[in-house]
């Protein structure tokens, strides 16, 4: 599978400061990268002390992502939508760049939301804005979620980057049970 067809494009970097500036890392948090790639939320992550787990799909990039993390990240090779974390292994942070196409930023982000956020974290998401006007039951649950638990933040425009659309930066502050 090509990187195109893995909806693949490295987060620029005025797009990872935006994360970092709203995320409010601390030393030994529990982040997770779903959809880690190369790695560069990840290594915001760790820069600040954070204990990282960092999922990638992709066989080459999960492989150089371990070589160049050693020991500092653990890097499971999976489908981030086929891992479920029980409630004491979930993650105070959950810094994310998911694939875009054709709803799957939406997927992924509710995923994270149900099965790897622990109460009272911060999730925060690169998406299209495409969820605010579809029908669909999975973008109205995100659109609820959103109003009673976040905000949206507008991102530069990174289609000069490789990036084929606008996207903006979800910021979700889960409930504490």
């Amino acid at each position: 599978m090509n990187e195109v067809n893995l909806q693949f494009y490295p987060t620029p970097a005025c797009v990872v400061e935006c994360i970092r500036f709203r995320a409010d890392l601390k030393p030994f948090q529990r982040v997770l990268e779903p959809s880690a790639g190369t790695g560069r939320l990840v290594n915001m992550a760790v820069a600040a002390g954070c204990k990282v787990t960092a999922i990638e799909l992709d066989w080459n990039r999960a492989i150089r992502l371990r070589w160049r993390t050693w020991r500092a990240v653990e890097v499971w090779r999976a489908d981030f939508l086929d891992v479920h974390f029980p409630p004491e292994k979930r993650f105070e942070r959950v810094l994310m760049n998911p694939p875009f196409n054709p709803n799957l930023d939406v997927c992924h982000v509710l995923h994270a939301w149900d099965s790897a956020l622990a109460g009272g974290g911060l999730l925060l998401a690169v998406v299209t804005p495409r969820y605010q006007r579809r029908k669909d039951g999975q973008s109205a649950r995100l659109r609820h979620i959103i109003e009673r638990h976040g905000e949206v933040h507008p991102l530069p425009d990174n289609r000069q980057h490789g990036a084929t659309r606008r996207t903006v930066l979800l910021k979700l502050q889960a409930p504490t049970y």
